[in-house]
């Protein structure tokens, strides 16, 4: 039975059912924002219908700037936004780098008439009793002011949700812990909030101890009431005192975010804290708002210095976090972690390594980078970070989604300041991986601990004291130092290379690609990825067609190996499959097919072809890839 006409007809669908998706999308997901107030703590969560929360609202002058008058950081971002009033605020503890930025958005009229402003109330009081400046706070507040019960659930709209488990030592679902000989007390009465939002989790626990400098441990007995999370906002700025390791393997999260102030003297974040969350059996991608601390025994290394207010995105399947400086990652939630394939044998290629930095030590400087050159996102949980003889082992574990020619740069320090300035996309645990000036190797393992990439180098090939060694190509062998060049453009403070951009002396082949990443099944949506890996955000233009005969798609010169047919026509209005591709050459489009069982079996082809912008010049064409609605 011949069902092309009906099939197109339905296909074709996919125009309006696309824009239709794109545009529910675009408003369906949670923000939440770890502001940078310097050493304080301030959380920003704005649910899918747009319902606002602030948890915290850090020290003085984190809302409002008194001289000269003006918007603080909170407020500022408030503003960005396009927020001008607050549905809710909660604070976690009568702390004044918690409560006086909330204060000052109280006074500056940013609560709505309406709204709620949480707190655990009068008992117990304050540790230190009800100050002057506590009760500056409360009359800001005034009749907004609302004690949170334990266990209420803080509606954010779209079904996000905000839920306090922790209240003074009291625990939703088990039991009340006695704070009262506590070394911080006001610290371990804080509230502690879990965020959900589809398959996402998050924790917000004010300064909750964990028992560190003879604080009452809450964090041990609640971690089974908080429960498997995928970011953890770091208790007490990242102290010795909380995020004590039965907390963080309990909850397990991918991704934790310290806040906390440059040059503080309280040694935030700490190795504590660091050591626990980012590990060698465990390694996550660990965040702090600033530089934090001079040093605490070893120069406070572990985390990767976000410079500034971070920013997280969810669906409620994924979530993308943007630092203020460097690159931003998609992330899978655990719990669909799985449903995303990680990299195969020859997926991810080495493609710079610098072992011997001279602007900073070797401790601090040293960097290797790797990129994805398969045409598929490729989930990098599992991987196994080595030098070939397998030692200096460490397990990544945060289920980062890498995209098509994108770049992970890996380094022993994530501070631009000590490194040299080389911007890390992760920093290894504490004194785990080195890379020795020669010889010695790395080896890149997945999940099932196949070798992805490995290279053993000695000192002979092409790197030097301050200079890093390339790759040429990133897809031929690493078997001789023929294939490697010495780094010309300077990074940073002077040493030469280029982490986390093009190699200078690339100068790879990439084909490109029309790739299938997901089934084209009736009633779903079909995930599409469009490559030509080697070229820096040109034209593309793609499309499907019944057949590959003539009359081919000719455009400027370049013909695309599909018949000129009504599908086509109707394909190339598609949203995403005429656009840019981004600067790795990747682009990816979401299509709904139809709920139309005349699609069962319905056999088509897909192309891809590029053009350089804005001279229109031919680039690649990708092969016909054939495709079929099973």
């Amino acid at each position: 039975m011949h069902r092309a006409p009906r099939a197109a007809t339905a296909l074709a669908a996919l125009v309006i059912a696309a824009a239709a998706l794109a545009s529910a999308a675009s408003s369906q997901t949670l923000r939440l924002f770890a502001i940078d107030v310097g050493q304080g703590s301030s959380t920003l969560l704005v649910g899918p219908t747009g319902t606002t929360l602030l948890v915290d609202g850090g020290p003085d002058q984190s809302g409002w700037i008194s001289s000269p008058s003006g918007p603080g950081p909170i407020a500022q971002l408030l503003n960005a936004q396009g927020i001008a009033q607050l549905d809710f605020t909660l604070l976690t503890h009568y702390h004044s780098d918690h409560y006086e930025g909330l204060t000052e958005l109280a006074q500056h009229n940013y609560l709505k008439p309406a709204a709620k402003s949480y707190d655990r109330g009068n008992t117990p009081p304050p540790e230190n009793g009800f100050t002057t400046a506590i009760n500056a706070y409360l009359s800001a507040v005034g009749a907004h002011r609302t004690t949170i019960a334990l266990g209420e659930v803080i509606d954010l709209g779209g079904g996000a949700t905000a839920r306090c488990v922790v209240r003074a030592g009291a625990i939703f679902g088990g039991p009340t812990i006695d704070t009262t000989g506590s070394a911080q007390l006001e610290n371990s009465n804080s509230i502690g909030l879990k965020v959900t939002f589809g398959n996402f989790q998050a924790w917000i626990g004010g300064d909750l101890t964990g028992g560190g400098g003879g604080t009452t441990d809450v964090e041990s007995q609640a971690a089974a009431f908080v429960g498997n999370v995928d970011v953890h906002v770091a208790d007490h700025h990242g102290s010795s005192t909380s995020s004590n390791a039965t907390f963080l393997n309990v909850l397990a999260p991918e991704l934790s975010l310290a806040s906390c102030g440059l040059h503080n003297t309280f040694n935030h974040p700490s190795s504590t804290y660091l050591n626990n969350a980012n590990k060698a059996s465990r390694s996550i991608l660990t965040y702090s708002t600033t530089g934090g601390a001079d040093n605490d025994g070893f120069g406070n290394r572990g985390f990767v210095n976000s410079e500034g207010t971070l920013r997280l995105e969810t669906d409620g399947s994924t979530y993308t976090v943007t630092p203020a400086v460097g690159p931003a990652f998609k992330i899978a939630c655990d719990e669909l972690s799985s449903q995303f394939a990680g990299p195969a044998p020859g997926d991810l290629r080495i493609s710079e390594f610098h072992p011997d930095p001279n602007v900073a030590p070797d401790s601090a400087g040293e960097w290797l980078e790797f990129v994805n050159v398969s045409g598929l996102e490729r989930n990098l949980a599992g991987l196994q970070i080595s030098s070939t003889d397998g030692t200096n082992l460490f397990t990544f574990a945060t289920p980062v989604l890498l995209k098509p020619g994108a770049r992970f740069v890996l380094g022993n320090d994530g501070d631009r300041q000590r490194n040299g300035g080389a911007t890390i996309a992760h920093c290894e645990p504490f004194s785990v991986f080195s890379l020795a000036n020669g010889p010695d190797g790395i080896r890149l393992r997945n999940a099932s601990a196949q070798i992805v990439d490995e290279l053993a180098y000695t000192v002979s090939w092409p790197f030097a004291v301050g200079f890093a060694a390339q790759k040429n190509d990133l897809l031929a062998s690493n078997a001789t130092p023929a294939a490697w060049s010495t780094a010309t453009a300077v990074y940073g403070l002077g040493d030469r290379g280029t982490p986390g951009a093009k190699n200078s002396v690339d100068t790879t082949s990439f084909p490109a690609l029309f790739v299938s990443a997901s089934v084209p099944a009736i009633a779903t949506t079909w995930k599409v990825n469009f490559c030509s890996l080697g070229e820096s955000a040109p034209i593309y233009v793609a499309a499907i067609a019944e057949s590959t005969a003539p009359p081919l798609l000719t455009l400027f010169g370049q013909s695309l190996p599909l018949q000129v047919d009504a599908l086509l026509s109707s394909s190339l209005g598609f949203p995403g499959f005429v656009a840019f591709l981004d600067a790795n050459g990747f682009a990816q489009t979401l299509l709904p097919i139809p709920n139309d069982p005349a699609l069962h079996g319905f056999a088509f082809f897909g192309a891809v072809m590029t053009f350089g912008f804005p001279s229109l010049l031919p680039g690649e064409v990708s092969a016909a890839v054939p495709l079929a609605i099973p």
